[in-house]
Formats: C-alpha cells, structure tokens, sequence
C-alpha cells in the first residue's frame, strides 16, 4: 500500500484509515520493535488508537516521535500494514500541532541533517534543533554532549557520503509520500 503525506487529521486522511483498518492486532509489529520498551504506547496500541478514531490520542503520543524508522513493523506485519508509514503520516501531521513542538523541531533538525550531508553530525543537529526549539533546549543538552565529546563519542568532523544525488532524489520521492511499499 503506497503512503501519501498530509497535514490533515487521520480522521480524514482515507490512506491513515485504510491502513489501520487492515491490521487485527496480532502484535507481530511491537514484537519487533526496537524501541518499544521505551515507548508509552506500543505500534500495535498505535494502530488500535487509529481503529477507534482516538487520533488525537496517537498524535499526542511521545510512540511517533521514538519511533526509530527502522521498518521491522512494517516487514513483520503479516497483513502488510505499513506501519512505519503510518508512523512518518502522523509525525507529518503532529509537526503542525502546538503540543508537539519541541518533538517536531527536533525532527525538523534530525532531517535537515540528513538531506545537508547523508547522515547526522551531532554538533550540527544539536546547534539546529537550538535555533529551533530555543536556548532552554540546547541548554539541556549541554551536560550530556560534553560528556560524550570527552569520550569521544562525537565526531570533530562531518562524515561524507559518496553519492549527494542519489540520496537527494531518494528524499525528494519520501517527500512526495512514493516512499512506502
């Protein structure tokens, strides 16, 4: 099933609908999520929120913004629901929201990294999600990253990837919602 991005409700969104209405909640998703544990919500409790129209609920839920991407929901899912589609339609629609803001700058910073350079260079999305979210934001980050710059953990210099082209075509068909199955 192909996911088409919209900033409408899920309510009146037919592909949101259509998708949550193919699964019955085998759990199969969650069983390989690798991020469930820390989710308030598991994907099948997302799916199940979208079944019965508490799509404010799963907009609300921290489950979208924790969501790896990974798609072990989408492969594991027997009736080929794209879950992890489901997951990027309702981060989409989240963004516009006023609760969500500090998830969505975030996400806003995760992927402007990602379409800059290929992959995440920490100082850079730290620095941005602080334009976006605020001085408060980055202030919270400050202990954790110099820990981790000491360590070594974070890189001095951006990575390259070899081809800037082919990753800018692969975002721009994303965008367009031809990304999903």
């Amino acid at each position: 099933m192909e996911i088409a991005v919209s900033r409408r409700s899920p309510l009146e969104d037919a592909g949101i609908l259509r998708e949550a209405a193919a699964c019955f909640q085998c759990g199969r998703c969650t069983g390989g999520c690798p991020v469930a544990f820390a989710a308030p919500e598991t994907p099948r409790q997302i799916i199940r929120l979208l079944q019965l129209g508490a799509w404010e609920r799963a907009l609300a839920s921290p489950t979208i913004w924790i969501c790896a991407g990974c798609y072990s929901c989408t492969a594991e899912c027997p009736r080929g629901v794209d879950l992890q589609g489901l997951m990027v339609r309702l981060k989409v629609i989240a963004m516009y929201r006023e609760d969500c803001k500090g998830e969505a700058a975030f996400y806003r910073a995760f992927l402007g990294g990602i379409r800059r350079r290929g992959r995440i260079f920490e100082p850079e999305l730290v620095l941005a999600y602080g334009r976006q979210a605020g001085i408060k934001a980055l202030w919270q980050q400050a202990r954790p990253g110099m820990k981790m710059l000491w360590r070594g953990q974070i890189p001095l210099r951006p990575m390259k990837i070899r081809d800037y082209a082919q990753l800018g075509a692969l975002l721009d068909e994303l965008a367009k919602g031809e990304g999903g199955k």
